[in-house]
């Protein structure tokens, strides 16, 4: 599996769009020799600061817990684990936005007509 997409994608307005960080799947990148050293201090700095306490939130989850989050607005990401003999399953999902928005429409609809 492979795509390409710029690390942060802004929309029609110069605004943030969208974030792709995964420092586990990034592939070398082809950039002429005068971009290359910019570009990954400007890299290392963004990783940096991803993992500054100012910047994050750590939240514990209890069995039965569930987290929502909009994925391209929202960085996630796991912590190390010890089960100390315990099992873990933790389950994931992704839910089209245009979906959402969609079912949330036909109820507000819906809504309306009562």
């Amino acid at each position: 599996m492979t795509a390409e997409r710029p690390l942060i994608a802004l929309d029609h307005r110069a605004e943030i769009a969208a974030i792709h960080y995964n420092n586990r799947s990034i592939a070398p990148l082809s950039l002429p020799g005068g971009q290359m050293q910019p570009y990954y201090r400007a890299y290392r700095l963004f990783s940096q600061m991803l993992r500054d306490p100012q910047y994050t939130m750590r939240l514990r989850l209890q069995p039965g817990d569930l987290v929502a989050f909009y994925n391209r607005r929202v960085l996630h990401g796991r912590t190390g684990f010890s089960n100390l003999g315990a099992q873990r399953h933790l389950q994931g999902c992704y839910v089209s936005q245009d979906g959402v928005f969609s079912n949330f429409a036909l109820l507000q609809r819906n809504r309306e007509k009562v």
